[in-house]
């Protein structure tokens, strides 16, 4: 038994190596940052309209409109998106992800509507707040050179499309939905992506809370390795067979 013993950890590790699985998105429960954060880490921030209510922060009221809101879904720390006056807002990370065999993409997110009747209002020219009634959210998944705001083509596919997680509003917040996604047909070739939550509002305040960011991937194995492993699993077998000899 000692004499195989090595050899088979070893193909064993190889093989545990091969089927890794990895993390694409930096900085997704937005724990790198402190307080009041404008430029959370691996994220960018694009405003038009109002500006300086978007940033990551560990309070329970938006700091720009002063509305309630649910905090952190987990850890200390959250992103949040406060259109307080007309805008149209988006948090962004770029990234590139290798070929790969396996890609589930999860976040938390929590949207409070001020409006009277907190209907959702898509119109459509996209993320716009100069257009008719527009007050709404959306997730979405984008080719690696889209615009913040675009809703055309360089849309790959969209995960949330709507309004408010609920009617809670005033001094209370709407709670957090957890929502998971396997993305492995829009990823398996790799390339540049980019991930955007959004929010336009010119209807009244809204707030979008976003937490728990994850992209976890299996790539496609490097030759080097599946030889590594073969070559593992060759040197079992020849020891195997010296053993029953």
């Amino acid at each position: 038994m000692k004499k195989i013993a090595y050899p088979l950890l070893l193909a064993l590790a190889i093989g545990s190596s091969v089927a890794n699985a990895s993390e694409l998105i930096q900085n997704g429960g937005f724990e790198a940052d402190g307080d009041e954060t404008y430029t959370p880490s691996g994220w960018m921030i694009h405003e038009d309209g109002a500006f300086g209510g978007n940033l990551v922060t560990s309070g329970v009221a938006s700091p720009a409109s002063g509305y309630a809101t649910a905090g952190a879904a987990s850890g200390q720390y959250y992103a949040l998106l406060d259109a307080y006056a007309p805008s149209q807002n988006a948090l962004i990370q770029s990234f590139v992800a290798p070929t790969l065999t396996k890609a589930t993409l999860s976040f938390s997110l929590f949207a409070n509507d001020q409006s009277n009747d907190g209907a959702v209002h898509i119109d459509g020219t996209g993320l716009d707040f100069t257009a008719g009634l527009n007050q709404h959210l959306r997730v979405d998944l984008l080719s690696g050179n889209a615009d913040a705001f675009s809703t055309g083509s360089d849309v790959l596919r969209t995960f949330y499309l709507g309004g408010a997680t609920g009617r809670s509003f005033g001094d209370l917040s709407n709670g957090y939905i957890d929502f998971s996604f396997d993305v492995t047909d829009l990823l398996a070739a790799g390339g540049t992506f980019q991930l955007r939550f959004a929010s336009v509002a010119n209807v009244a305040a809204l707030q979008v809370g976003i937490d728990n960011v994850s992209l976890n991937v299996t790539a496609v194995p490097e030759p080097e390795s599946w030889a590594l492993m073969l070559a593992g699993i060759g040197l079992i077998g020849a020891v195997a067979r010296k053993r029953l000899a």
